[in-house]
């Protein structure tokens, strides 16, 4: 795995299966209603939407690999990512496998702002930001244990790297967590 991947990793990793970063842990969880935030559909130009829709394609895809771990054709990532993302996905869906370990539901992604960012020989960078809620989803083991709730953060900013190559397709490149709650 490449080092600077590495973090991303983690950050994923901990949100699906509990941990804090920092050694933090959190209060635990009540039998509460968890608040709604509620935000105005943003107004994007057609460039901005593909590049969320590809996030939302590249979450549903990496979902139903998770879920489906023993069947999936992993390779299938492929469609929606490329490099680093993608390899790190195969990287994390081989431990799962190792140990037994799928995923339960699948995480949201709201989008809330879309940022063109530069052109270089992959294509034209968008960065997609919003709210990454993990609320209904989890890892668990062959019994449908969860392998890891403590201190799960189940709201939290994210961001997307969206490439749009010269033949218009749209690959998610990067995800990172950001300090910040939605």
């Amino acid at each position: 795995m490449k080092p600077w991947a590495f973090p991303l990793l983690v950050v994923l990793i901990c949100a699906l299966m509990g941990c804090t970063l920092g050694g933090e842990v959190s209060p635990t969880p009540t039998d509460t209603e968890p608040s709604t935030v509620v935000t105005p559909a943003p107004q994007w130009t057609d460039e901005e939407q593909e590049a969320a829709d590809a996030v939302q394609r590249y979450i549903d895809m990496w979902a139903y690999i998770g879920q489906n771990i023993v069947e999936a054709d992993w390779l299938d990532i492929f469609q929606v990512a490329m490099y680093p993302l993608s390899d790190n996905a195969q990287e994390m869906w081989q431990n799962w496998f190792t140990q037994g370990w799928h995923l339960e539901g699948a995480p949201v992604f709201t989008p809330t702002q879309v940022q063109m960012g530069p052109v270089n020989h992959e294509g034209q960078r968008y960065y997609v930001y919003g709210c990454y809620v993990i609320e209904d989803s989890f890892v668990s083991d062959k019994d449908g244990n969860s392998v890891g709730d403590d201190g799960r953060r189940e709201r939290g900013l994210a961001f997307f790297t969206v490439i749009r190559t010269e033949q218009g397709e749209h690959f998610v490149s990067d995800s990172t967590g950001e300090d910040g709650s939605c």
